[in-house]
Formats: C-alpha cells, structure tokens, sequence
C-alpha cells in the first residue's frame, strides 16, 4: 500500500481559508474544517504503520510502548502552519513540538494532537482522532475531536453547547449529560487507561535506575489496583486507547465515566471543551477539585454527574507518582 502525500488544495482546505475568522480569535467551523483537512491524511494512511514497522522504516519510537509515525508529525505540521498563517501571535501546544516544561499560559493558545491513539492508528484500530483546543487565560473557547475512521466530528463552542456531526456533516446531534444525574457507579460503563508509555519502559529495566525502575514498579500496581478496585464496583471498564475518544464517548452517552493518570494537556484538553459544554463534570481524580488550570498535573477524570464523580473519587489511590518523571 502506497502512503498519500499531503492534500492538494481540496475542498476542505478551501473551506479552512474561507472560515478563518476575524481579528484575534478564530471561528468554530475554522477548527473543524482544519480538523476535517488533517482527517484525510489520517484516513488515508490508516494502519500503514503496522506494514512499514515490518520493514523497520518510517517508524520513530518515541517510548518502548509508544510509537509516533511521520503521519503524526506531518499532520501537527499541517494543521499548526494553517493556524501561525492567519493567528501569528498565537501560541501552539501540540504533542509532537512540545518538550515536557511546555505549559499552558493565559496567551491564546491552540493545544493540539494530531493522533490521539497513534498506536491504534499504527495498528489499525478505529479509536484515533485529531484533537484540537483554543484557550485564552486558561479557559477553554474551542474544543474540536475529529476521528476520521469513523467520520465522528465531536465539537464545541464556549456557552454554545456541544454536538456531534456524522455522514459528513450532515447528521448533527446534541449532547447533553444533564438528564443523566441518577447513573450511579454501579450503572456506570466506566473509560480508563494504563499509562502504557510510562510502564513500557519496563521492557527495558537495563537503561532505568534501580530507583526509577521500582517507581515504575509501584506505578504499576497502582493502576492495576485501582482498576481491580473500581472494576467490581461498576458495570464494566473500557479502554479505547484514545483519551480524546473516551472523553467524547462520556459526552455522547456511549460511556458514563472516564479516568486517567498520566494524560497530558493535547489528550484531554478539546476533550474538556466538549465535555463541559455536555454538562460533564471534569475534576481532578479525587472526583470534587477542579481540574488545575493548566492542566498540567497529568490527572484527570470526568463524569456525567457529580455524584457519580464523587463516588468513583473514592475509590482511587494516586499519591506518591506526581511528578512523572522522565529518564
């Protein structure tokens, strides 16, 4: 299978410069449009990785258990030069250009990853998305997840509420978790994740401290533990792979609750956009702190109620890991 190259001026990307916005902040349809653009290289070099990783070639690793692809770095690409083109000024946190000291300020910020789920896309799997945010003085005014496997542009607006678009556009619903205030864990489909780029550095124990070693070894019981703590407590545990795919799942319905220690700020922060504007409740994983600000504490969980969210809080055990620390 041959690789595309990036899209010639198609009609998508027509659309990007018509919808650029005015002055200092940009229009919805700008971000979804641009989303929509990058969603067609993703699309078309959906699960390339795993023919090519046979070959050992186009394939960076970026972390034993983390694999980031030259799609990955060409879509940030695209999508960061369309925003600096008509938002100069504007300050980009993106997954692939960031180091780990890049933090989120009050300057109007894009926070942008351009595969949340790279190893899904790697291999094939459907739950990968474009996840792009637009801050200003740490709130969210924009939050747009497009996942181009399966056509799903989650979308929202500060004060406007949140939707969901398929069949390209021409399907649109609302979402709307308030009615939801009576799940209780017990009811809950609950999303988590295993931090699997902090812990595949367990393959390879020779290159690790003995201290960071056992670090990642209480790590790891950690994660485990509270997965077999929650696990019979609610309906059942899913794990997409995509943080962004999960938060949108809690704001269409399709889940009823999410946590995650470990995220950085492109894995959730459209994602919070979305679910906030859905009535979801996002704190940190004590299930009552508001998430911090910056987003930064690598924490974070969100729930269709607060109760819901007060219960599963809990439940979980996390002192001790922060800051993850890297070698």
């Amino acid at each position: 299978m041959k690789r595309s190259a990036l899209p010639q001026e198609s009609s998508d990307a027509k659309r990007v410069k018509e919808d650029q916005g005015c002055g200092g902040s940009p229009t919805l349809a700008f971000v979804k449009n641009l989303a929509r653009l990058a969603g067609n290289l993703v699309h078309e070099n959906h699960g390339l990785g795993r023919i090519k990783m046979s070959s050992g070639k186009n394939i960076e690793k970026k972390a034993a258990a983390d694999l980031v692809t030259e799609v990955d770095l060409a879509v940030e690409k695209q999508v960061t030069e369309a925003i600096l083109a008509k938002f100069p000024e504007h300050n980009i946190l993106g997954e692939e250009s960031s180091s780990n000291k890049t933090a989120l300020t009050s300057a109007p910020t894009w926070i942008i990853d351009p595969i949340d789920g790279t190893t899904n896309f790697v291999h094939g799997l459907p739950f990968c998305a474009i996840s792009i945010g637009f801050f200003i003085d740490f709130v969210g005014k924009i939050g747009v997840v497009y996942n181009p496997i399966l056509d799903e542009m989650y979308s929202a607006e500060r004060g406007k509420g949140a939707h969901l678009e398929t069949n390209t556009g021409k399907i649109t619903r609302v979402l709307d978790r308030r009615k939801d205030s009576w799940i209780k864990l017990a009811d809950a489909l609950v999303g988590s994740g295993f931090l699997c780029g902090e812990l595949g550095k367990l393959r390879s124990p020779e290159l690790l401290s003995n201290e960071k070693r056992q670090w990642l070894e209480n790590l790891k019981e950690n994660i485990f533990t509270n997965h077999a703590t929650v696990l019979p407590l609610c309906r059942d545990i899913r794990r997409s792979g995509s943080a962004a795919c999960d938060m949108c799942a809690i704001a269409s319905g399709s889940i009823d609750a999410y946590w995650e220690f470990g995220v950085r700020e492109w894995d959730i922060a459209a994602g919070v956009v979305i679910c906030e504007e859905a009535g979801v409740v996002v704190t940190d994983l004590d299930g009552a702190t508001p998430l911090a600000k910056a987003m930064g504490d690598r924490k974070a969980m969100a729930c269709c109620n607060a109760a819901l969210s007060k219960e599963l809080g809990s439940h979980l055990k996390y002192d001790g890991f922060l800051p993850l620390v890297h070698e």
